[in-house]
């Protein structure tokens, strides 16, 4: 049996391994340097993109369980192929699945969190994913209806892995549009 403990631990453990240290470059956010000095543009442009495109949106948010959440302050780490998103719960009936319902902290109503993704993380209109396994984000309003109805639906007797199928059975069956013009958020990076 896996405790909250274990799991607090391979946060931390993941969280370490994919920090990148602030460093004192003045190339990673001086607007007047020749461009040749400056990180990539296109990273740049894209996360732009990303804030414009999901700053304030509700989403459902999927990793090892469902969601419904906010999501807020989507920036860039530093001159990077690395981006951080804070990501709050809207308590809604029903939702809270997977390990959500079965590893919720005591006393934290509504959840809140930060989310990071790297150079593999990929997006399109109404979908955004870290890229490499882990969380994925699907915007669209009729997939998160849909969503937010089937949980309103849920029965007492359906354990936290049959309320996430279910979930899981509403992308499937709403969300086909959300994968379309997929692309990277890092374009120049290595993949």
């Amino acid at each position: 049996m896996v405790d909250e403990s274990l799991w607090s631990r391979i946060g931390a453990r993941l969280k370490s391994a994919y920090t990148i240290p602030v460093t004192a470059n003045p190339a990673a956010t001086d607007t007047t340097l020749p461009a040749a000095s400056k990180p990539a543009a296109s990273g740049r442009v894209l996360i732009e993109v990303l804030q414009a495109r999901f700053e304030g949106r509700e989403a459902i948010y999927v990793e090892k369980g469902a969601l419904r959440v906010r999501v807020s302050n989507i920036r860039r780490s530093g001159g990077g192929n690395f981006v951080w998103v804070d990501v709050e719960e809207i308590p809604t009936s029903g939702l809270g699945v997977g390990m959500f319902e079965t590893h919720r902290p005591a006393g934290r109503n509504p959840l809140r969190w930060r989310i990071s993704a790297g150079y593999l993380s990929d997006f399109s209109d109404q979908w955004w994913a870290m890229g490499y396994g882990g969380w994925s984000l699907h915007f669209d309003p009729k997939f998160v209806q849909a969503v937010v109805d089937a949980a309103a639906r849920f029965t007492d007797d359906l354990d936290p892995g049959q309320r996430c199928e279910k979930v899981m059975h509403c992308s499937r069956e709403t969300d086909r549009g959300g994968y379309l013009n997929v692309q990277p958020v890092f374009p120049d990076a290595q993949r």
